[in-house]
């Protein structure tokens, strides 16, 4: 009885492990403006993603100039404003730019999580707009056009649409709201099985059990992340989806590289105490295995 009764606070245990993991990280990682920015910082050095905002930013130049430059658009200001946008983006001070953009984006996200209605047609925005101020500096010197009196236009890029979030703000809420209730819950868990089994060697094998079946949570989440990654990206505006999936993609590694370690930890832990266990010593007996 007592076996039996080890042996299902353990299997709870497994099964609450995946949402535990990814509760915890969601709260440290995602939640966490500094954290997310440290997250997505190294998105600087993507030449995907600088070739993105590089073109993203020579179009709305060069719409903006069609419309305000006063002497005639010359042939080939598409490569112009070209290369003045990817000297942009190669500059060594585009990293420190990017981290506080997403500093600004990562907060507008928690405002649409965290509030109630919003803006329907509103956007979570990476704003580009000092980095055009650079673009016209860069052209300006490059072809000497008489860009200097021009306003620069303000770029917003759109990242995700708030109705869009909206969707899933109810689901964020619980899951970034139950990380340290689920951790609590499995310690406890594990801890009661322990004190059900029966001697220190079913005591041991209790705890281990439990840590395997947390390797496996582990490895369940990081499976199933970059499936949902994609899913997610595949959901973004057709405008939008290139940079949505850089975005994502490095958030999930973030996912499923705390993920990993958890799963490694808990696996070398998990074998070592099972091991322990089936050390000659003692008697030992089925029953006493669980207890």
């Amino acid at each position: 009885m007592r076996g039996a009764l080890a042996a299902t606070l353990v299997l709870v245990a497994t099964i609450l492990s995946p949402f535990a993991i990814t509760a915890v990280w969601l709260s440290s990682t995602a939640d966490s403006t500094d954290a997310y920015v440290d997250t997505v910082a190294p998105l600087a050095d993507d030449p995907t993603l600088r070739a993105e905002l590089a073109n993203r930013m020579s179009q709305a130049a060069v719409a903006e100039l069609q419309q305000r430059l006063p002497v005639a658009v010359p042939d080939g200001i598409d490569e112009m404003t070209g290369a003045a946008a990817r000297q942009v983006v190669a500059d060594s001070g585009f990293p420190d730019f990017w981290r506080e953009a997403n500093r600004d984006a990562h907060r507008e996200f928690l405002r649409v999580m965290n509030e109630h209605g919003g803006n329907p047609n509103g956007w979570v925005t990476v704003d580009l707009s000092p980095l055009m101020v650079d673009v016209y500096q860069h052209l300006g010197d490059a072809t000497g056009l008489p860009v200097a009196g021009i306003p620069t236009p303000e770029l917003r890029v759109p990242v995700a649409r708030e109705s869009q979030l909206a969707k899933y703000r109810t689901a964020y809420r619980v899951l970034d709201g139950a990380g340290l209730v689920l951790a609590v819950t499995w310690v406890l868990l594990v801890g009661l099985a322990a004190l059900v089994a029966r001697g220190w060697r079913g005591r041991l094998r209790a705890i281990g059990v439990a840590a395997l079946g947390l390797a496996v949570g582990g490895l369940l989440v990081r499976v199933g992340t970059p499936p949902v990654v994609h899913a997610l990206a595949h959901q973004a505006d057709p405008g939008q989806r290139a940079l949505v999936q850089l975005i994502l993609g490095v958030v999930g590694d973030s996912l499923r590289s705390r993920a990993t370690m958890v799963a490694v930890a808990a696996a070398v832990v998990g074998l070592g105490l099972v091991v322990v266990t089936l050390l000659p010593g003692r008697r030992t007996s089925s029953a006493q295995s669980w207890g």
